[in-house]
Protein backbone atom coordinates (compact mmCIF):
# COMPACT_ATOMS: atom_id res chain seq x y z
CA UNK A 1 0.00 0.00 0.00
CA UNK A 2 2.78 2.41 0.98
CA UNK A 3 4.76 1.54 -2.15
CA UNK A 4 1.73 2.16 -4.36
CA UNK A 5 1.10 5.52 -2.67
CA UNK A 6 4.74 6.56 -3.10
CA UNK A 7 4.63 5.55 -6.77
CA UNK A 8 1.51 7.64 -7.30
CA UNK A 9 3.10 10.65 -5.60
CA UNK A 10 6.25 10.29 -7.68
CA UNK A 11 4.21 10.02 -10.87
CA UNK A 12 2.32 13.21 -9.94
CA UNK A 13 5.58 15.00 -9.20
CA UNK A 14 7.22 14.02 -12.47
CA UNK A 15 4.20 14.93 -14.61
CA UNK A 16 4.00 18.47 -13.22
CA UNK A 17 5.63 21.17 -15.36
CA UNK A 18 6.67 24.64 -14.22
CA UNK A 19 6.78 27.38 -16.87
CA UNK A 20 8.17 30.84 -16.18
CA UNK A 21 6.78 33.53 -18.48
CA UNK A 22 8.60 36.87 -18.57
CA UNK A 23 7.67 40.15 -20.23
CA UNK A 24 10.60 42.59 -20.04
CA UNK A 25 9.34 45.13 -22.64
CA UNK A 26 12.85 45.32 -24.11
CA UNK A 27 11.78 45.32 -27.75
CA UNK A 28 9.00 47.89 -27.69
CA UNK A 29 5.38 47.32 -26.71
CA UNK A 30 5.53 43.63 -27.74
CA UNK A 31 1.89 43.62 -28.79
CA UNK A 32 0.49 45.21 -25.62
CA UNK A 33 -2.40 47.70 -25.99
CA UNK A 34 -3.54 50.39 -23.55
CA UNK A 35 -7.19 50.93 -22.56
CA UNK A 36 -7.99 54.02 -20.49
CA UNK A 37 -10.81 53.76 -17.95
CA UNK A 38 -10.65 56.98 -15.90
CA UNK A 39 -8.83 60.28 -16.42
CA UNK A 40 -10.32 63.02 -14.25
CA UNK A 41 -10.03 65.18 -11.16
CA UNK A 42 -12.46 67.02 -8.85
CA UNK A 43 -12.55 69.96 -11.28
CA UNK A 44 -13.09 67.97 -14.46
CA UNK A 45 -11.01 66.23 -17.12
CA UNK A 46 -7.31 65.61 -16.66
CA UNK A 47 -4.37 65.04 -19.00
CA UNK A 48 -3.30 61.40 -19.21
CA UNK A 49 -0.57 59.70 -21.21
CA UNK A 50 0.61 56.12 -21.68
CA UNK A 51 3.26 54.29 -23.63
CA UNK A 52 6.85 53.12 -23.52
CA UNK A 53 9.73 54.74 -21.62
CA UNK A 54 13.47 54.07 -21.81
CA UNK A 55 13.60 54.25 -18.00
CA UNK A 56 13.21 50.56 -17.37
CA UNK A 57 14.75 48.00 -15.03
CA UNK A 58 16.62 47.59 -17.44
CA UNK A 59 15.17 49.59 -20.39
CA UNK A 60 12.42 49.66 -21.57
CA UNK A 61 9.25 49.90 -19.45
CA UNK A 62 5.60 50.84 -19.89
CA UNK A 63 4.03 53.83 -18.13
CA UNK A 64 0.80 55.68 -17.42
CA UNK A 65 0.68 59.27 -16.13
CA UNK A 66 -1.97 61.76 -15.03
CA UNK A 67 -1.91 65.53 -14.51
CA UNK A 68 -4.49 68.01 -13.17
CA UNK A 69 -5.80 69.25 -9.83
CA UNK A 70 -5.81 66.22 -7.54
CA UNK A 71 -6.32 63.92 -10.52
CA UNK A 72 -6.69 60.17 -10.60
CA UNK A 73 -6.09 58.05 -13.67
CA UNK A 74 -6.98 54.41 -14.17
CA UNK A 75 -6.33 52.16 -17.11
CA UNK A 76 -4.69 48.93 -18.15
CA UNK A 77 -2.24 47.48 -20.63
CA UNK A 78 -3.44 44.17 -22.03
CA UNK A 79 -2.34 41.41 -24.39
CA UNK A 80 -4.11 38.30 -25.69
CA UNK A 81 -2.17 35.06 -26.17
CA UNK A 82 -2.35 31.37 -25.34
CA UNK A 83 -0.60 29.54 -22.53
CA UNK A 84 1.36 27.69 -25.20
CA UNK A 85 2.67 31.01 -26.52
CA UNK A 86 3.86 31.66 -22.95
CA UNK A 87 5.83 28.40 -22.98
CA UNK A 88 3.35 25.94 -21.43
CA UNK A 89 3.66 22.43 -22.98
CA UNK A 90 1.25 21.75 -25.84
CA UNK A 91 -1.73 19.59 -24.84
CA UNK A 92 -1.26 20.06 -21.10
CA UNK A 93 -3.73 21.34 -18.51
CA UNK A 94 -2.90 24.52 -16.61
CA UNK A 95 -3.59 23.96 -12.92
CA UNK A 96 -2.02 26.80 -10.91
CA UNK A 97 -0.36 30.19 -11.14
CA UNK A 98 2.29 29.45 -8.54
CA UNK A 99 3.94 32.89 -8.51
CA UNK A 100 3.40 36.37 -9.92
CA UNK A 101 5.39 39.59 -9.65
CA UNK A 102 6.14 42.84 -11.45
CA UNK A 103 8.47 45.81 -10.91
CA UNK A 104 6.92 49.22 -10.21
CA UNK A 105 8.18 52.79 -9.85
CA UNK A 106 6.52 56.16 -9.08
CA UNK A 107 7.91 59.32 -10.70
CA UNK A 108 6.82 62.93 -10.19
CA UNK A 109 4.35 64.39 -7.72
CA UNK A 110 2.29 61.40 -6.66
CA UNK A 111 -0.19 61.84 -3.84
CA UNK A 112 -2.71 59.95 -1.74
CA UNK A 113 -5.45 62.60 -1.72
CA UNK A 114 -8.04 60.02 -2.80
CA UNK A 115 -6.14 56.75 -2.68
CA UNK A 116 -2.59 55.65 -3.21
CA UNK A 117 -1.20 55.06 -6.69
CA UNK A 118 -1.50 51.35 -7.45
CA UNK A 119 -0.45 48.57 -9.81
CA UNK A 120 -2.34 45.31 -10.34
CA UNK A 121 -1.81 42.26 -12.56
CA UNK A 122 -4.71 40.11 -13.74
CA UNK A 123 -5.08 36.98 -15.86
CA UNK A 124 -8.47 36.77 -17.59
CA UNK A 125 -10.06 34.39 -20.04
CA UNK A 126 -10.89 35.77 -23.49
CA UNK A 127 -14.29 36.90 -22.18
CA UNK A 128 -12.86 39.05 -19.38
CA UNK A 129 -13.36 36.67 -16.43
CA UNK A 130 -10.52 36.03 -13.96
CA UNK A 131 -8.78 32.69 -14.44
CA UNK A 132 -7.98 32.17 -10.75
CA UNK A 133 -10.76 34.07 -9.00
CA UNK A 134 -8.19 36.55 -7.64
CA UNK A 135 -5.87 39.21 -9.00
CA UNK A 136 -2.43 37.68 -9.62
CA UNK A 137 -0.79 40.79 -8.19
CA UNK A 138 -3.54 42.53 -6.19
CA UNK A 139 -3.75 46.32 -6.17
CA UNK A 140 -0.43 47.24 -4.60
CA UNK A 141 0.56 50.69 -3.38
CA UNK A 142 3.54 52.30 -5.14
CA UNK A 143 5.76 54.32 -2.81
CA UNK A 144 6.12 58.04 -3.52
CA UNK A 145 9.76 57.84 -4.59
CA UNK A 146 11.79 56.97 -7.70
CA UNK A 147 13.11 53.53 -6.76
CA UNK A 148 12.19 50.37 -8.62
CA UNK A 149 10.36 47.96 -6.32
CA UNK A 150 9.36 44.36 -7.00
CA UNK A 151 5.67 43.90 -6.24
CA UNK A 152 5.05 40.33 -5.11
CA UNK A 153 1.68 38.84 -5.96
CA UNK A 154 -0.30 35.88 -4.73
CA UNK A 155 1.28 32.42 -4.78
CA UNK A 156 -0.27 29.04 -5.59
CA UNK A 157 -3.55 30.30 -7.03
CA UNK A 158 -5.56 27.43 -8.62
CA UNK A 159 -6.91 28.03 -12.12
CA UNK A 160 -10.64 27.64 -11.39
CA UNK A 161 -12.04 28.96 -14.67
CA UNK A 162 -12.54 26.11 -17.17
CA UNK A 163 -12.03 28.55 -20.05
CA UNK A 164 -8.42 28.97 -18.89
CA UNK A 165 -7.38 25.37 -18.19
CA UNK A 166 -6.35 24.03 -21.62
CA UNK A 167 -2.87 24.95 -22.82
CA UNK A 168 -4.46 26.24 -26.05
CA UNK A 169 -6.84 28.56 -24.16
CA UNK A 170 -6.79 32.19 -25.24
CA UNK A 171 -6.12 34.28 -22.15
CA UNK A 172 -5.69 37.98 -21.58
CA UNK A 173 -2.93 39.41 -19.40
CA UNK A 174 -3.73 42.78 -17.85
CA UNK A 175 -1.49 45.26 -16.05
CA UNK A 176 -3.74 47.81 -14.35
CA UNK A 177 -2.17 51.15 -13.36
CA UNK A 178 -3.75 53.85 -11.20
CA UNK A 179 -1.61 56.99 -10.78
CA UNK A 180 -2.78 59.69 -8.37
CA UNK A 181 -1.32 63.20 -8.76
CA UNK A 182 -0.93 66.15 -6.43
CA UNK A 183 -2.78 69.36 -7.48
CA UNK A 184 -1.50 70.69 -10.83
CA UNK A 185 1.30 68.14 -10.87
CA UNK A 186 2.09 64.99 -12.84
CA UNK A 187 2.25 61.50 -11.37
CA UNK A 188 3.69 58.77 -13.58
CA UNK A 189 3.73 55.07 -12.73
CA UNK A 190 6.20 52.85 -14.60
CA UNK A 191 6.16 49.05 -14.61
CA UNK A 192 8.59 46.45 -15.92
CA UNK A 193 9.51 42.76 -15.75
CA UNK A 194 6.17 41.01 -15.46
CA UNK A 195 6.81 37.40 -14.42
CA UNK A 196 4.36 34.53 -13.97
CA UNK A 197 5.19 30.98 -12.92
CA UNK A 198 2.62 28.55 -14.31
CA UNK A 199 2.07 24.93 -13.26
CA UNK A 200 0.61 22.44 -15.73
CA UNK A 201 0.26 18.68 -16.10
Amino acid sequence: MKKALMAALLLTTFTQAQTIFKEPWQTGMDGWTFAQQVCSGPSGPATCNSGLTTDGNPPDAIFYSVRTKGARGYGYFWKKLTWEQMGVPVGSTVTTITDAKIDGKAVGACSNNYSNSTVEVDVWDQYGNLCTGNDSVPATTIAKDTRWTTLQGFTNQPVKNANCSASSSVIMLGVLIGPNAKPSKTCEIRVDNLELTIASQ
